[in-house]
């Protein structure tokens, strides 16, 4: 009965007054027999692991900073957090190594200042936050050509790898060179017109190696 009215109450969201309603007993019984439950011990042996890490909030000043490791299937770390900052993810690091784990290889969605936080190990930006930060400057439609070339290749990310990932950005640099340098004549202004909004794709490489940077907008420079 205990092992039930466990899983009732953690895998199915049961409330104390919906489980003692359904079993007929005092909301108190039902929490003494979830308090004496024989839980199973889901300990983690420290090893090598891919740290992903992320904060979710839920409103204004209050967030969830977790560290999940694909392979394990598992969080490893979660804290409340009120903002997004690399001394929160420094704090999660040294927590996850006390525990034992080595973090091989970390995942992060591009906060400025978190990369540093793992900058002695390889970091790849999550292909989720790039796709979407692409969506952002290139649109879900394109109407410039290169631009609708440059979102092929960014849907295709999931799927690539570095080398060939490279070679595509390459041959796309290469074929809209010209493009990229265009500078027109905002008639009555004073200003021009040029290719400047840019984002880099982070991918899975060494920290040191360098960035592919990619413009497409036209915005007016003074």
């Amino acid at each position: 009965m205990q092992r039930v009215l466990w899983y009732k109450y953690v895998w199915q969201r049961q409330t104390l007054a919906q489980l003692a309603e359904t079993y007929r007993r005092g909301k108190r019984w039902i929490q003494k027999q979830l308090d004496a439950a024989p839980i199973s011990d889901h300990s983690l042996i420290p090893q090598p692991i891919i740290a992903v890490s992320d904060v979710t909030f839920f409103g204004r000043g209050y967030g969830v900073l977790v560290i999940h490791c694909p392979q394990l299937k598992r969080n490893i770390y979660w804290k409340e957090v009120t903002a997004e900052t690399p001394a929160e993810y420094l704090q999660a690091r040294r927590n996850v190594e006390q525990q034992g784990f080595i973090i091989q290889v970390a995942v992060v969605d591009g906060k400025r200042g978190v990369t540093k936080v793992f900058s002695d190990i390889p970091v790849q930006m999550c292909q989720f936050h790039q796709i979407t930060i692409m969506r952002r400057y290139l649109t879900s439609r394109p109407k410039l050509e290169a631009g609708k070339e440059l979102r092929a290749i960014t849907l295709a990310l999931t799927t690539l790898t570095e080398q060939s990932c490279t070679a595509l950005l390459d041959e796309w640099h290469k074929r809209w060179e010209l493009f990229l340098k265009e500078r027109t004549y905002i008639l009555g202004t004073r200003h021009w017109s040029i290719h400047t909004s840019s984002h880099t794709f982070r991918l899975p490489k060494h920290p040191h190696q360098p960035s592919l940077s990619v413009h497409l907008q036209k915005t007016p420079a003074t």
